[in-house]
């Protein structure tokens, strides 16, 4: 019985490090995305705080703050979705993933 639960330990920490880089390089790639290909003056002003990808790459909610205290977070909020679809395109390019997640933005502050 411990042989075979620990013959599955390293299948399970492989795909929780698969995920774990799959994360950290969609935060990256939007961030960058954000800053370089999206005209939208309502999202330049955006700091990603964290992002949670399901294990099954169907989802992926990024939580964001502002970084400028002048504008509204639903404004940014409004932009973001707006952009969502945008944005899921070009990560589906970049990171060559054959499932990209959909992305949902939400207030890291609620």
């Amino acid at each position: 019985m411990n042989r075979l639960r620990s013959s599955h330990l390293p299948h399970a920490s492989r795909a929780a490090d698969r995920l774990l880089r799959i994360t950290e390089l969609i935060r990256r790639e939007l961030l960058t995305l954000l800053h370089t290909r999206v005209r939208d003056p309502r999202v330049h002003h955006v700091v990603i705080t964290r992002v949670h990808v399901f294990s099954d790459l169907s989802v992926a909610k990024v939580y964001i703050v502002l970084d400028d205290d002048k504008q509204d977070v639903q404004e940014l909020l409004t932009g973001l979705r707006h952009a969502a679809g945008f944005l899921r395109s070009c990560l589906s390019r970049r990171l060559n993933l054959r499932r990209t997640p959909k992305l949902f933005f939400m207030d890291a502050q609620e």
